[in-house]
């Protein structure tokens, strides 16, 4: 049930893509993130500062525990800092209202998990379609849209199967593409090739390099794998909630 992955000359064109290259998109100064149970206190992320430009691929590199899950929930405005600016294009998520990181979060992040996060009962252009329902966007767009972008993870043929009859490949490749459809200025990606053999995770690798590259999108990815990407614009190391300075800016 494997699809030929081959990608359609589909140009995904961003927003971001205009932006002035020169200035950041993400910005962290002295990040503090400590996790709070039963009287325990758990620091996670202890005064993170770093700058990463517009356009890039940034690969952060980190053992499980090592907080690199938790700087993406950050950036993508799921958790807040306790102390420090989280700033991602223009926005501080550590002081923005509620609504301002809901609006960031509907119009300029796309999020690829390592679970794939799909919705059983719905169709592969079905999920796709649902990250658009709060886009001022008709349904003939919405679909217009969804399908230009299963096309261009090669899923064209696939777009009226559920989840699951798709392989686990064809699944990461819907959630590339629920991601890519909303063309956001900014790409998280937690370990999105962690659930899928050799094959299909090199397959998902090609798909968010090469349509983060057409699109301009800035693409930041979790991992403890090293060799995931070959060729990724930086590579930042994270160890016991420290950032390597030496990494630390792009």
């Amino acid at each position: 049930m494997t699809a030929t992955m081959e990608l359609a000359p589909v140009r995904l064109v961003t927003p971001s893509a205009a932006a002035d290259r020169a200035s950041p998109i993400v910005r962290l100064a002295g990040v503090v993130r400590t996790y709070r149970e039963g009287g325990l206190s758990t620091p996670v992320l202890k005064g993170v500062s770093l700058t990463l430009s517009r356009g890039r691929l940034h690969m952060v590199l980190g053992a499980s525990g090592s907080g690199k899950t938790t700087l993406l929930n950050l950036l993508g405005g799921i958790d807040r800092a306790d102390a420090g600016d989280v700033v991602v294009d223009g926005l501080n998520l550590t002081t923005a209202p509620n609504r301002d990181v809901v609006r960031f979060r509907r119009e300029q992040l796309g999020f690829i998990f390592q679970f794939y996060n799909l919705m059983p009962t719905l169709t592969a252009r079905e999920n796709v379609e649902l990250a658009l329902e709060h886009q001022p966007l008709a349904a003939s767009a919405r679909r217009a849209r969804a399908d230009e972008v299963l096309a261009a993870v090669g899923l064209q043929d696939f777009r009226d199967r559920f989840p699951g009859q798709l392989s686990g490949g064809e699944q990461q490749r819907v959630a590339v593409a629920r991601a890519l459809v909303r063309r956001p200025a900014l790409l998280l990606c937690d370990e999105p090739t962690g659930n899928l053999d050799s094959e299909s995770g090199q397959h998902v690798v090609m798909l968010i390099d090469t349509l983060r590259r057409e699109s301009g999108t800035t693409a930041i990815v979790v991992t403890h794998n090293p060799a995931l990407f070959s060729a990724p614009d930086r590579v930042l190391h994270i160890k016991d909630g420290v950032i390597d300075e030496a990494c630390g800016h792009a």
